[in-house]
């Protein structure tokens, strides 16, 4: 399933990052194979999603969230 699919609350373990343009970006930002995360909010009119990452808060645009597969913890 895609990063940017998971609904407001659910935890997910990032699986894989599908491009390569910014997969290092992505990376350097800690989303990495085996990261625990969680979808927190998403901000109005197709703005940044907001995920809890380990310890700290991130915001991904919906486009970079849609090149990161995860797997739903349940």
């Amino acid at each position: 399933m895609k990063l940017s699919k998971l609904k407001i609350g659910q935890k997910a373990i990032v699986r894989s990052i599908s491009s390569k343009e910014i997969s290092s970006k992505l990376v350097g930002l800690g989303i990495v194979e085996g990261q625990g995360i969680s979808y927190m909010y998403k901000a109005p009119f197709g703005g940044p999603i907001a995920f809890m990452v380990g310890a700290y808060v991130l915001a991904l645009r919906p486009i970079e969230a849609s090149v990161v597969e995860v797997d739903i913890l349940d």
